[in-house]
């Protein structure tokens, strides 16, 4: 593991391969996103999005962009979601990240996902005990029986080997899947159950 928030939050790490697979990308982050986002001429919405290990690099990007970047008192706001998403940092990286996204959702500039196939076993590494590894963001667990289950740390148990997952975690049949559940409808549980029509951008208009 290796330090990922450096200055205000030097104790936060992350997996070493996540991490410098984003550092590649802080580049062109710099040098084309920044300047985007210093002009407050109109307000933008910055989609941050990524599958698999894009998805972890994702993460890293989000983290970079809040510890550099002030949101708070922007007219922009953020959109992230990830699909069958690794972990990418510790406890201290995730509780970090969980605190800005909260405050900035509570003013309605941010919201913050990962989408999860139950039948995924890639959202379960690295694990826990090797490196206290958690994620960030709220968990939109997909089920096989086309449920949308908000909030629940279902990802955690044993999905066994990821040989034996890995057709579930190929990004054509996760767009399938995902694509048919939502273009049906899908119950939300967080606390209660309730059916939605799922179209639109989803994850805003609910307000996960």
């Amino acid at each position: 593991m290796t330090s990922c928030l450096p200055g205000r939050h030097p104790q936060a790490q992350a997996h070493q391969g996540f991490y410098d697979a984003f550092l590649a990308s802080v580049c062109d982050i710099n040098q084309k996103l920044m300047p985007q986002l210093r002009d407050l001429s109109r307000p933008k919405r910055l989609m941050i999005v990524g599958h698999s290990i894009g998805g972890a690099i994702a993460m890293g990007a989000l983290g970079y962009l809040l510890q550099t970047y002030d949101f708070a008192s922007s007219p922009h706001r953020i959109l992230f979601v990830s699909t069958g998403q690794p972990r990418f940092g510790d406890e201290v990286f995730a509780t970090t990240l969980d605190k800005q996204l909260a405050s900035l959702k509570r003013t309605g500039k941010c919201c913050a996902v990962r989408l999860v196939n139950d039948c995924d076993a890639v959202p379960t590494v690295p694990q826990k005990s090797h490196g206290g590894y958690r994620h960030a963001a709220k968990l939109c667990l997909l089920t096989s029986e086309g449920d949308l289950l908000i909030g629940p740390e279902i990802e955690e148990r044993d999905m066994g080997s990821l040989a034996e997952n890995v057709d579930e975690h190929r990004t054509e049949h996760w767009m399938n899947w995902s694509s048919t559940v939502f273009r049906s409808g899908a119950k939300v549980t967080n606390g209660q159950v309730t059916n939605f029509p799922a179209n639109g951008d989803l994850m805003e208009f609910h307000g996960i």
